[in-house]
């Protein structure tokens, strides 16, 4: 019986929630069609950059008044409000639209470029709440505008994509409007790549930058830009010369098009390479290295070079230029070392085929210069250059030269601290057993582990130790970091599992550290002895700037126990 009347009570519950939840979804349905919301917009194709005005009208048609209207239009990529560029959704708070009654809003847009000239959909969106009600409804509506594509286009031409460095090349920029109308303030500009210098341009530019004011386009016309420059750069790199057409837009700037050709560096006939302690000159290099540098300069033509001068800027914060050999010139100026023809009579002339070579030698500091937190990957770099004023035939230079540039990455270091106590008071660790050791009876002991990291950022950062025969893990008292202390059995070590640390961890702030407790338990062979209570201390990371594994290790801690204040020389000494 009572189960029946319960079947009941559910069955009219259940009922009353369907009917609860057709009611609203039938209100809302009579809501949505007794509101409407509208987009005028005008139908002809818009022109990129000319203002035009759309109006948003939201119209109550039902008996009552709707509460927190709110009405948004979102724009889309291609169009954009006038005044304001980055308001992408338009809003408009009216509180109140009483029955009967009309909103009415307009919006001055302007078409921009984009990269592909469909129909811009615009989206207008009202929400509002019903009188006696607090859900929120909207109904939207969505219509195109249709822009114009500027269809404009932009070549970039060269005679050839492959050159030598410091030789002359021109980069012909040719526009076009091939659109319908008159295009305005319209720009051409030019984007130099590092290592690039230009020397005359037809026609000049007015701006101090590469940028030519073209004006007015009409549709049908267009033009060209010539720019004549050097690139000095090593050989065989590669760098990109580029150009974009932008046009100007409510006070705005828009690429309408852009283009960009990929140049070469050609083999010097004049070569230049680097070698760094006889080997690669962007080895990894550590603190208090003496690094051996050797230029070799090479003719690679059947022509006689005359005159040659080389020259090395030698740039790095760990150099010690006390230290500097060299047979060269040296300025502390900008930290470049000069050789001349002048003054070494092997420079006077290079014959066919022949080769030669200038060096130098300079020692790091032995520590890094680590004052702030951002005091890390130090690197040394060598820009060398060689020149000679004969130039081969057929190359369009005022000289040869070429450029050989090396940077080699300064190793970073950690350090691993390790120490043991019996009376540790400083961390609240109350160690039990007999002291001194005795033979046979266990004492605890515990272990601190801290770490110190210098001039990279390292991962993979792993600490461990094996315990030796008489000592048992207890377990871990205190962490202060996220790192994990874990017990590995099978090879009855301790180990720290620490991962990623950041550069300067240990040195500017607070390091790492980790302290857990082990219990010893001396044999009768340690009689008389400093008992062993924690075997080498072992730290690994990797390298995350110069690549490689780092590796440091704390000795063994035993019975001794130098890093306690309360214990005295031959108190650790193990008893019968």
């Amino acid at each position: 019986m009572k189960r029946s009347i319960f079947k009941i009570i559910l069955a009219i519950i259940i009922l009353a929630v369907l009917v609860l939840v057709g009611a609203f979804y039938i209100y809302r349905g009579l809501s949505l069609r007794q509101i409407n919301v509208s987009l005028n917009v005008p139908t002809a194709d818009q022109q990129i950059g000319v203002p035009f005005v759309v109006g948003v009208t939201v119209t109550n048609d039902s008996n009552s008044a709707l509460n927190n209207v709110r009405v948004t239009t979102a724009l889309p990529a291609g169009l954009v409000l006038a005044g304001n560029h980055n308001e992408r959704v338009i809003e408009d708070d009216m509180s109140q639209l009483q029955a009967g009654a009309s909103f009415n809003r307009t919006y001055t847009l302007i078409a921009v470029p984009v990269s592909s000239y469909n129909a811009e959909n615009l989206v207008s969106t009202v929400y509002y709440s019903p009188q006696s009600i607090t859900a929120v409804f909207n109904k939207s509506t969505t219509v195109p505008v249709n822009v114009a594509n500027p269809n404009f286009t932009l070549n970039l031409t060269t005679a050839t994509t492959t050159v030598f460095s410091g030789e002359n090349f021109s980069l012909t920029a040719a526009y076009a409007n091939n659109g319908t109308s008159t295009v305005s303030d319209l720009k051409l500009e030019f984007d130099y790549p590092s290592g690039y210098a230009p020397i005359s341009a037809n026609p000049t530019t007015t701006s101090s930058q590469p940028v030519w004011d073209l004006g007015q386009v009409p549709n049908g016309g267009g033009g060209q830009v010539t720019v004549t420059g050097q690139a000095s750069l090593p050989d065989n790199s590669n760098f990109p010369m580029a150009a974009s057409l932008v046009g100007t837009v409510d006070g705005q700037d828009y690429v309408l098009t852009s283009q960009t050709v990929n140049m070469t560096i050609a083999q010097s006939p004049l070569s230049l390479s680097i070698s760094l302690n006889g080997g690669d000159p962007n080895q990894t290099i550590y603190p208090g290295e003496t690094l051996n540098y050797v230029l070799t300069y090479a003719n690679n033509t059947p022509s006689t070079f005359s005159n040659i001068n080389l020259k090395a800027q030698v740039l790095g914060s760990m150099l010690n230029w006390g230290t500097l050999q060299t047979n060269g010139s040296f300025s502390g100026y900008n930290n470049t070392i000069t050789w001349s023809h002048t003054t070494l009579s092997q420079l006077s002339s290079l014959g066919a085929n022949a080769s030669g070579t200038v060096s130098f030698s300079v020692s790091l500091d032995s520590s890094y210069p680590i004052r702030y937190l951002n005091d890390k990957d130090f690197t040394v770099t060598v820009k060398a250059q060689a020149s000679s004023p004969t130039v081969p035939y057929l190359i369009n230079a005022g000289q040869t030269q070429t450029l050989a540039m090396s940077e080699a990455k300064v190793a970073g270091q950690i350090a691993v601290k390790s120490a043991g106590y019996f009376r540790d008071a400083a961390s609240g660790i109350v160690n039990t057993g007999p002291w001194p050791p005795k033979v046979g009876q266990a004492t605890e002991y515990s272990i601190h582990w801290s770490v110190v990291n210098y001039a990279t950022d390292v991962s993979n950062l792993t600490v461990q130790a094996q315990l030796p025969p008489g000592v048992t893990f207890v377990g871990a008292a205190q962490n202060n970091s996220s790192s994990t202390l874990v017990y590995d059995q099978s090879t009855n070590s301790v180990v720290w599992q620490i991962g990623n640390l950041p550069a300067t961890t240990g040195l500017l702030t607070t390091p790492p550290q980790v302290v857990f407790q082990v219990s010893a338990t001396p044999q009768a062979s340690d009689a008389g002895n400093y008992m062993t209570i924690l075997g080498e201390t072992d730290a690994s990371a990797t390298d995350a700037f110069a690549g490689g594994t780092l590796t440091a290790s704390s000795s063994p801690i035993t019975t001794l126990l130098p890093s306690d204040p309360t214990v005295s020389v031959g108190q650790g000494i193990v008893q019968q």
